[in-house]
């Protein structure tokens, strides 16, 4: 059908021909030719008029009195952790076009435009050098050769090279062993292990991993590692807290049946769960664990976490919950558990930030006060050389391969989308491939994002758990060397695989000149099918929690949210290795005292602390 489209006061066809039916509206006059008129309007010239005097007195333009619809608050990560960029922020084609017509007076954002652009379209996608033999392999690579949950408990029992522990380091470890050690029957033990950024809680972890497998018969650890995002468990080589207990992410239901008998057969040997990242568990969380255990454990269903011995590791003074309140907030069940930990321990030596030098020490100080909400201007005056419009350009060089941090969501995306235009190579889109026979497995990785885009030499990071083993888990960073599509395929089609250079790799190597190259295929999660990648040139301050960068640009935006900049700036080893961009005044860390959690946290240390020096240290 071809619509005619004139000004309002141009002259128009008569009524008196028949080919015509004239509608007036608001601003334009639309006539449509009609070889065969709808039978709702009339099935004649003068039916389709009369119909429209008969209506117009009650015809309303859709644009008039339209609500404006207001630009949505940009997700923080205080409410909501993604793993990857709403598919809002990928444009269809057609939104894109859309935006061309004449009158639209809006300014195309060529960042929209990548994947599209001619040089993207005319690349020769399906032009490869991948050996045959590597070929083969590749798509079932990951499949064939992950681990099974065994092999992952038990995967790093060497004692760490570096093997000694500081005063407070061997405290903990003392306390911990030697209540194993002790002979059974004994009362089970709740332990928090607090350390700040750089105490070196994950290098006592795994001294007490080690202990454990070594003093421990056969492939019995009675020591289960938790953790409760997956980027975290890479760090201690652990699993998650949602899919060894099996806890969704929203609505939890008793387990029964062989779901039931497989956890209890899997936990039969646990004596001691110890979870990292206690900062990220909250109220809520903590009561879906207890409720687990005691299913776990039926012998001791109406003891408080089915009588294991639990340990915290972690920091309080770090981010906080996602959608959750913090543990000691609160009358919850949750609450009620936490305050049943008994032992409080304090790591006070930091490692990460070590030095005598002045400089050292102040960025010690600084981070210190950053935490407790006392920042000084003294502090503030520290900081600022650090911002870009303060370094030289020689300075700001050494900062162009560096991780970018941001409160933020959507500040991600943008910069990344910068970064990879930068390039300037050829970018595929990938559109998802929906498996509408399908139904989500599990709700941790059943979200996957419509459209990736990609290309060579790109960072990226994995939003998926594919093989926790080899350190391919959700958050692990790499760099894409190169996109494998099959002869006549090319985007929007998914690649057979794409090769990402995986630094921290530890598993079977594909190709054995390049040890740490792993080919990562599409996965289906849910009713959709997905390369599991997107950018990561840039990352949320929220998941860098627990990284140690050797520089960063940092962007801790204009509001402060509970351990937001302490965490952000203590991702470093020294001031020197940070840059902040862009600039803040005083006062964005001289209110941070005023957040209500804050002083809880401080009220809650505080009676943490008595607890331990209440209890004898074994």
């Amino acid at each position: 059908m071809i619509v005619h489209v004139l000004p309002r006061y141009n002259a128009i066809p008569s009524s008196d021909d028949p080919s015509y039916a004239t509608f007036c509206c608001s601003e334009l006059l639309l006539y449509f030719p009609f070889r065969t008129p709808p039978n709702d309007i009339g099935s004649i010239d003068a039916e389709i008029i009369a119909h429209w005097e008969q209506k117009k007195g009650t015809y309303t333009p859709w644009h008039v009195h339209r609500e404006i619809e207001k630009p949505q608050t940009p997700h923080t990560e205080d409410q909501t952790t993604p793993d990857i960029p709403p598919d809002s922020m990928q444009m269809n084609e057609w939104q894109i076009l859309s935006q061309l017509h004449p009158g639209y007076n809006i300014a195309i954002d060529d960042l929209d435009m990548i994947g599209y652009r001619d040089f993207d379209a005319n690349h020769n996608w399906s032009h490869n050098t991948i050996p045959p033999h590597l070929q083969e392999t590749a798509i079932n690579f990951i499949e064939f050769n992950h681990s099974t949950i065994q092999s992952e408990h038990h995967s790093f029992c060497n004692l760490p090279q570096d093997h000694t522990l500081s005063p407070t380091q061997n405290i903990a470890f003392t306390t911990i062993f030697s209540h194993f050690k002790t002979p059974s029957p004994k009362p089970p033990r709740k332990i928090i292990i607090q350390g700040t950024a750089g105490t070196g809680k994950s290098h006592l972890i795994k001294c007490l991993h080690h202990a454990f497998v070594e003093n421990s018969p056969g492939n019995k650890n009675p020591l289960l590692l938790l953790a409760p995002t997956s980027l975290a468990t890479f760090n201690i080589n652990s699993l998650t807290i949602h899919s060894v207990l099996r806890i969704p992410i929203q609505t939890m239901h008793p387990l029964e049946g062989q779901p039931l008998l497989q956890l209890q057969e899997q936990l039969r040997h646990v004596e001691y769960i110890l979870i990292d990242e206690m900062s990220f568990i909250g109220a809520k969380m903590l009561t879906r664990i207890g409720d687990r255990l005691r299913e776990a454990f039926p012998l001791h269903r109406n003891a408080p976490f089915g009588n294991r011995s639990i340990i915290f590791v972690g920091d309080l003074g770090q981010l906080p919950p996602v959608k959750d309140i913090p543990l000691y907030a609160g009358t919850s069940r949750g609450t009620a558990l936490w305050r049943s930990f008994d032992i409080f321990i304090i790591l006070s030596t930091v490692f990460r930030q070590q030095g005598a030098s002045l400089s050292q020490v102040a960025f010690r100080q600084i981070l210190t006060n950053l935490r407790n909400g006392i920042s000084t201007l003294e502090d503030w005056q520290h900081l600022m050389p650090r911002t870009s419009s303060s370094l030289t350009h020689e300075e700001q060089r050494t900062f162009e391969e560096s991780m970018h941090l941001y409160a933020i969501n959507n500040s991600v995306v943008l910069h990344n989308k910068k970064m990879l235009k930068k390039l300037n190579i050829p970018v595929a889109i990938c559109s998802a491939e929906q498996q509408r026979q399908r139904t989500p497995t599990t709700m941790e990785d059943k979200h996957l994002p419509a459209k990736v885009l990609l290309c060579n030499e790109q960072k990226v990071m994995l939003t998926s758990n594919l093989w926790v083993h080899g350190g391919l888990v959700n958050g692990a960073l790499g760099k894409v060397i190169l996109m494998f599509y099959s002869i006549g395929s090319k985007p929007p089609e998914l690649p057979s695989f794409v090769v990402v250079d995986f630094i921290q790799y530890k598993g079977t190597p594909w190709d054995i000149s390049h040890p740490t190259y792993v080919p990562i295929s599409p996965i289906t999660r849910g009713a959709r099918c997905q390369i599991p990648l997107q950018m990561a040139w840039a990352l949320t301050i929220h998941k860098s929690q627990r990284m140690t960068l050797d520089k960063a640009i940092v962007d801790i935006d204009t509001k402060e949210r509970q351990g937001l900049t302490f965490t952000a700036i203590s991702r470093v080893r020294s001031l020197a290795d940070i840059q902040i961009n862009p600039t803040f005044p005083f006062s964005r860390i001289a209110e941070m005292h005023k957040n209500p959690y804050l002083k809880r946290r401080q009220q809650e240390e505080s009676l943490l602390a008595s607890k331990s020096m209440h209890e004898n240290i074994l």
